[in-house]
């Protein structure tokens, strides 16, 4: 302040106790947030659902803050229930002990802060505790009985059974028997290929007629029986949709079965599913490792979890750290680690502990051979004591680590034994593998065969590539065979051949096939004899794709097409989101309920009722003092005065009226020795008093109330009265005057107003619905989904125009929302079909701006949730904040016009700021014509105009008001505002445009100033070979090839990823490019499809350049990342469609192009199923 003193915003109360409440509302709001999630599956949802939810639980304070005193305590112990109204309560008992300058000690926590209000601190703090543990018992309990989709469901009463409360926590593992296995199971084998199974050792896992149902669907699982053993490592094979991730899911009690059971070391993982997971280690199919956490640190918390002690932690870290090969990155984030490493350590978090059951799933996915080879002998040291149970797509993993092997198709278990056993029980001899020479007469090769092996068939002819079965019967011929067929080999025009024995692959695909009707076809050279479910996709195709070639729409058409595709897109994805479209339409009608519940709450806007002056007009508890002066005589007027005084209160009905008579004694003293014993006793019961005394009567009154000097004039008055004229009385009424013109405006733009309210909220309600904005085009760039339509040939320009004609009329929705529910109403200023359309308009403008600015905004963020989450932040600290402040520093008594002016255009920029202001000026205008209008009806001037009554009687209020008012550029009109926000969705929407298109990295197309490391000396000679044939290759023919690669390099920072990559891929030719995890494979594909920059080199695809032709490179590539790109609430028809669309396939012939590409993949059976249902494998399909 001017004299030095510092003042804080909580001067007397301590910081600790400040810090205490704070502490208790933390943790109260982190178990509403608890108790929030568990009804939701998606983040997404959760996090808007979330916003909306606080903002309501809040207002249930808010709309009873003006009526606080009105409460009665039994409604502030319910709505202290909401956490968030429980705060509330406790910030404004702050402020009130804040108000009598000695806080809120640690002393009066169990106090009242207010004289008649028996609420306290200390049941809030009470209330509290009691909303964290009702938040914590709703968000556990719901937890067991609706765990989601990934979770075993108990039934509704599992707390009221003993089982609950009192587990069997020493159950043990079952063993076979010795002398064979239960009759029960015998049987259940009986129906697959079973080899015999162990006796006598400990079963780790017990699957009996185990089956799961998903709803409208086949089974997934059916009827699976099937022991799992110690010291064994069982490989679970199937296809993609056989039932695998369904049993694992089952057996780590994430999905209930719908019947059948499991044991998990002899607990039950449907009714005992905590004890079953205590010995249970999990390696899913892809990392699920802490980015911030170090290797040890993995250790350390997966051990803690599985219950080792303490002392013992160390001693697993270091374990499990040399087990891993993991010592000297012992230090170092997860996120630091390469892939192999990463996916180690996935294991290692599965296996510590002392997981005696540890389900890996698909645990090399991803990992490059020598890392694949490093894993294998980790499992195999650490078999021993443990059941492990493996599932994989590699057949020589399974087989080289594979104790006893499980094949399940079409959710049944087909087989299971030791590899040896299915290759002796499935092998179908030896297979001769001969590649052709262009000119090989396939006749003559059998007819040379047949001579040694008669009863020799020919498996696939494929290409270059021709096979026989060769029985085991004839092994002893085969010698004989080789050496005469080596000698013939140039004569029957063969390349090279080769001799195997059954692989566990043909095992796989006889025992394996999909349970659909198996595809023959045997069509020009192919025959199949295999009834393997894997076709050439060209021997597939209808007569038309064959016999037509395909016409491509161009130009006009094929724009039209692009539109098309993106608003289905964009349609697909809104229906799905019902429960986002829902909140986006609640919410304003919430906001603006709240808005017009708290101006109508406001009575003094209105003229104020008459209020007699009166101890009875609505006081609790009053005491009156009344004393006499020394000497007064019974006939004096003083004393007459003085018993029609006390008879005022004798004969008053009204309750808790108290009046003291103290005699002589002086009232001042008397009165002043009461605040001391009880000052907030006085302050609100002694309001008046009164002394009598010989030629004097003194009325006092406290100075706490406006009111009390009045009333006990009011009641000395009556009392004098009624002593010289008896029976009569005196009655004093305060009528209010109205406000004067400029004061009730004054008040108006205040913020005591609905206008106010209005923008406020309006503004608040628009940062949280716009916040859904950046959802979908988050998850569309992360997924890969966005690259895969730039590659499909849609423009920058149509994708994003597309969004925003689609987002822009959906806010329109929105908006005609928020216009109905003000129309509904109908409250002053807000309510005209006029005031209507220019609310409507502002909101419109709005969208220009807030639309492409959080389409730009959306590239900061690497998930939809957080996206969401911080933009609701941003727009309200860029837009409902700055509106505050403006607000506040355009109050003569607290700021300053002149620097509210300056902020003003400050804040122009923000389209929410602007929106708000609008709004409160346009009401505020509205308010003052509604006012002149009815002052000149009220005057009954002749002419009379608003104009008029600014020059007349000087109504300043009523200046420079007309029709146009609204729209002009100075203040109240909203002219600049709607400029503003005009002019930033221009430049917003043009910087997004730049961005996409990288107008400015084509004009300063800058390599990076690091350049490639020379070609080295000891370059492998094919390679260098493959570099001078790129080398020399001229601009046509570089035409001639579909891909290549010139010195291609790219660096991150200083880190050299792809080093002068060379290479070309001949057109009809397929070109495997292999490397180890980090070699860069992926970077040189982001490159090839202009998803990344390039630091040195080129791309040339059908000789065009990335570089600077890459929307025509689009047009010729297809591209299938690593991970799914797809938009998981499109289904795989939908999906199909918008892609031949972007393609120029005409619609027809995509639509029968699509559905045979579902057969031929083998996901017809999926094609309407949404990504999210879909198998996850399917979707790679």
């Amino acid at each position: 302040t001017k004299d030095g003193e510092r003042y804080s915003v909580f001067t007397y109360t301590p910081w600790s106790v400040l810090l205490f409440f704070m502490v208790l509302f933390v943790m109260a709001s982190l178990a509403f947030c608890f108790m929030v999630s568990v009804f939701f599956t998606r983040a997404n949802t959760a996090a808007s659902f979330m916003g909306l939810m606080w903002f309501s639980t809040y207002s249930a304070y808010f709309l009873t803050q003006m009526l606080y005193e009105d409460v009665s305590l039994h409604t502030k112990f319910l709505l202290s229930l909401i956490s968030n109204a429980a705060m509330g309560f406790v910030l404004q008992m702050l402020i009130i002990c804040e108000g009598t300058s000695q806080g809120l000690q640690w002393s009066e926590i169990f106090s009242p802060v207010a004289y008649h209000d028996d609420f306290q601190p200390g049941h809030v703090v009470l209330m509290l505790i009691v909303d964290t543990i009702i938040y914590m018992t709703i968000a556990l309990y719901i937890e067991k009985i609706r765990p989601g989709n990934y979770g075993v469901p108990l039934p509704w009463y599992f707390p009221f059974t003993k089982s609950f409360w009192l587990p069997n926590k020493t159950r043990t593992a079952g063993i076979t028997l010795k002398d064979g296995i239960d009759q029960e199971y015998k049987n259940a084998l009986l129906k697959v290929v079973h080899d015999e199974e162990p006796k006598g050792v400990p079963m780790g896992i017990n699957i009996e007629n185990l089956t799961k149902v998903y709803k409208g669907r086949k089974k997934a699982v059916d009827n699976l029986n099937l022991r799992m053993y110690e010291n064994e490592i069982t490989v679970l094979l199937g296809h993609n949709g056989a039932g695998k991730t369904t049993t694992i899911s089952m057996l780590t009690g994430m999905v209930p079965p719908t019947s059948g059971t499991a044991t998990i070391n002899g607990y039950n993982i449907v009714s005992e599913t905590e004890l079953a997971r205590k010995s249970l280690g999990l390696c899913p199919q892809h990392n699920v490792l802490f980015p911030d956490l170090t290797v040890a640190e993995h250790i350390v918390f997966y051990s803690r979890l599985k219950g080792v002690q303490k002392s013992k932690i160390n001693d697993e870290v270091n374990h499990f750290l040399k087990l891993l090969e993991l010592e000297e990155k012992r230090d170092v984030q997860s996120a630091h680690l390469s892939g192999g490493q990463k996916r180690r350590l996935s294991v290692g978090a599965a296996m510590c502990g002392s997981s005696r059951v540890v389900l890996l799933d698909e645990p090399t996915s991803g990992l490059d051979p020598a890392a694949r080879r490093s894993l294998w002998d980790l499992l195999q040291k650490e078999k021993k004591g443990r059941t492990i149970i493996l599932t994989t797509h590699f057949m020589d993993e399974a087989d080289v680590l594979g104790d006893r092997i499980a094949i399940m198709s079409g959710g049944k278990l087909q087989c299971v034994g030791t590899p040896y056993f299915l290759k002796k029980h499935y092998g179908i001899g030896y297979k001769m593998t001969i590649v052709k020479q262009e000119d090989c007469n396939v006749q003559n090769v059998t007819s040379f065969l047949r001579n040694y092996v008669p009863d020799i068939r020919e498996n696939t002819n494929i290409g270059s590539e021709l096979t026989y079965i060769l029985p085991n019967e004839h092994v002893s011929k085969f010698p004989e065979m080789l050496k005469k067929f080596e000698e013939e080999r140039s004569s029957l025009r063969v390349s090279s051949y080769g001799l195997s024995v059954t692989s566990l692959e043909e095992v796989f695909m006889k025992a394996g096939a999909e349970d659909h009707d198996v595809i023959t076809v045997q069509k020009n050279n192919y025959t199949n004899h295999n009834n393997s479910v894997i076709v050439p996709i060209e021997n597939n195709r209808n007569h038309f794709a064959n016999n037509e070639p395909l016409q491509k729409v161009k130009g006009a058409k094929l724009l039209r097409n692009h539109i098309k595709a993106m608003f289905l897109k964009l349609a697909y994805n809104s229906m799905r989101n019902k429960l986002s479209a829902f909140i986006q339409i609640v919410t304003p009608i919430i906001n603006i309920t709240i808005s017009v519940i708290i101006a109508r709450s406001w009575r003094f806007i209105t003229n104020l009722p008459p209020l007699e002056l009166t101890l009875t007009s609505g006081f609790k508890n009053t005491e009156t003092l009344i004393s006499e002066g020394v000497n007064l005589t019974e006939a004096s007027v003083e004393r007459r005065t003085m018993m029609a005084y006390m008879d005022f209160f004798k004969s008053s009905t009204y309750p808790n009226m108290v009046l003291n008579d103290i005699g002589t004694m002086d009232i001042g003293k008397f009165y002043l020795k009461l605040s001391e014993s009880n000052p907030a006793r006085i302050r609100y019961e002694n309001l008046i008093g009164a002394t009598f005394a010989p030629n004097r009567i003194t009325a006092w009154f406290s100075n706490y109330g406006y009111h009390d000097s009045a009333i006990s004039l009011s009641l000395a008055n009556n009392a004098l009265m009624n002593a010289l004229s008896p029976g009569s009385s005196l009655r004093v009424i305060n009528y209010p005057l109205p406000y004067s013109i400029e004061n009730l405006v004054r008040i108006l733009a205040s913020g005591s107003s609905l206008g106010f309210q209005f923008a406020f909220n309006i503004g608040f309600c628009m940062a949280f619905v716009t916040a859904f904005l950046v959802l979908f085009v988050i998850k569309e760039r992360v997924s890969g989904a966005k690259l895969l339509q730039r590659i499909s040939g849609v423009r920058p320009g149509v994708l994003w125009t597309c969004s925003f004609i689609w987002d822009w009329f959906w806010m329109l929705c929105v908006y005609m929302t928020i216009v109905l529910t003000l129309a509904f109403f109908q409250e002053s200023t807000l309510s005209t079909p006029e005031e209507l359309g220019r609310v409507l308009l502002v909101l419109v403008v709005f969208s220009l701006a807030t639309i492409p600015l959080h389409y730009l905004a959306s590239f900061f963020f690497e998930a939809s949730a957080t996206g969401f989450s911080k933009m609701c932040f941003v727009n309200i600290f860029s837009g409902c904040m700055p509106f505050l402040i403006t607000e506040v520093l355009r109050l003569p008594e607290f700021g300053s016009p002149y620097y509210a002016g300056i902020f003003d255009w400050v804040f122009a920029p923000l389209p929410l700021y602007c929106m708000s202001r609008s709004f409160k000026d346009m009401s505020l205008s509205s308010f003052k014509m509604l006012i002149c209008d009815g002052l000149c009806t009220q005057l009954e001037l002749q002419n009379c105009t608003r104009q008029s009554l600014c020059t007349q009687i000087n109504m300043t209020v009523c200046c420079n008001l007309d029709e146009n008012t609204f729209l002009k550029w100075e203040e109240p009109g909203i002219g600049r505002y709607l400029f503003m926000m005009s002019l930033v969705g221009v430049i917003a929407f043009s910087v997004l445009l730049i961005k996409e298109y990288e107008v400015i990295n084509k004009i300063f197309y800058s390599e990076t100033p690091y350049r490639p490391l020379p070609i080295r000396s000891d370059e492998d000679s094919d390679v260098a070979a493959e570099r001078h044939t790129v080398q020399q290759l001229t601009k046509p023919e570089l035409a001639q090839h579909s891909l290549i690669c010139k010195d291609l390099t790219k660096y991150y920072k200083e880190f050299l990823a792809v080093n002068r990559l060379t290479f070309a891929v001949r057109k009809g030719e397929c070109f495997g490019l292999l490397g180890i995890n980090g070699a860069g494979k992926t970077s040189t594909f982001r490159m090839a499809t202009g998803d990344t920059h390039l630091s040195s080199g080129d791309v040339y695809v059908h000789g065009m350049s990335v570089k600077t032709q890459i929307r025509d490179v689009h047009a010729n590539m297809g591209y299938c990342p690593q991970f799914d790109a797809l938009l998981e609430n499109l289904t795989a028809r939908e999906t199909l469609k918008i892609f031949c669309l972007l393609r120029g396939i005409p619609v027809k012939i995509g639509s029968q192009w699509a559905f045979q590409l579902a057969e031929q993949l083998g996901f017809a059976m999926h094609y309407d199923k949404r990504f999210t249902n879909a198998v996850v494998e399917q979707n790679g399909k």
